[in-house]
């Protein structure tokens, strides 16, 4: 499992990502930094066949263009449900967006939530699922798929 941040480390706290990702996972993680983005992966990192890309639309586009995701599940952490994501290297994988308000993606203050980033309503109610329901079915819910499914 990946989750890659597109922001610069000194906008966030490293250490409150491990901790949501050890959280919504029950895995851990260890992280590096190349150029605009911050890379966390699983350990171990074939454990679940998850890609995360969080971060604004135009750059994670760029990425989708530029880049192989060899992972079955997509996540965007992104603005603009009505993009067309399947133009980008996303065949046959099942891709899921955040949930959008107007094409936006609206951020909560990670304060009132005890985080140290802002979130996106998906994020947050990925993270407060209940852990007996199982990863994949998580994610169905706190967020919408756009492309495949059936898992």
């Amino acid at each position: 499992m990946r989750y890659i941040l597109f922001e610069r480390s000194e906008e966030l706290s490293v250490m409150d990502r491990l901790n949501y990702l050890n959280t919504i996972t029950d895995m851990y993680f260890y992280f590096r930094q190349e150029r605009d983005r911050l890379i966390f992966i699983s350990i171990p990192s074939v454990c679940e066949d998850i890609c995360f890309l969080v971060g604004h639309q135009n750059v994670i586009e760029e990425y989708l263009i530029k880049n192989i995701i060899n992972e079955g599940i997509l996540i965007i952490v992104s603005c603009n449900v009505k993009r067309k994501w399947e133009k980008q290297n996303v065949v046959g994988k099942t891709v899921y967006l955040c949930k959008q308000e107007d094409d936006k993606a609206p951020l909560l203050s990670g304060k009132e939530f005890g985080f140290k980033f802002d979130l996106t309503e998906s994020e947050l109610q990925l993270f407060r699922a209940p852990k007996s329901i199982n990863l994949i079915d998580r994610i169905d819910r706190a967020f919408v798929t756009i492309q495949g499914g059936g898992y």
